[in-house]
């Protein structure tokens, strides 16, 4: 059986848009060749948010997540039928 994988176009990259002391992270989830996958799962979470946010991704599998604070963060993508990622990422300004 054969793993797929999804891949974070530029590892979760994160936007330090200064919103009122605000970032974002920003990003596209694809699979091992390439494509979009649309609907998958991404959220990130730390200590001031230990449930997390999350958002799916959009027909062109990008995403936004708005209004975080500064810090580190987990983050995670899935979709189902593919082996999701965690990553550790910084929001700062």
């Amino acid at each position: 059986m054969m793993t797929k994988w999804l891949a974070v176009v530029a590892g979760l990259m994160w936007t330090g848009t200064l919103l009122a002391q605000q970032g974002s992270v920003a990003g596209k989830v694809e699979d091992d060749t390439g494509q979009p996958l649309v609907g998958a799962n991404v959220a990130v979470k730390n200590k001031a948010i230990p449930g997390g946010r999350g958002v799916s991704t959009d027909g062109k599998g990008q995403y936004q997540i708005l209004e975080l604070a500064p810090g580190i963060y987990e983050a995670t993508a899935s979709y189902v039928g593919h082996q999701g990622i965690i990553q550790q990422l910084e929001v700062s300004f």
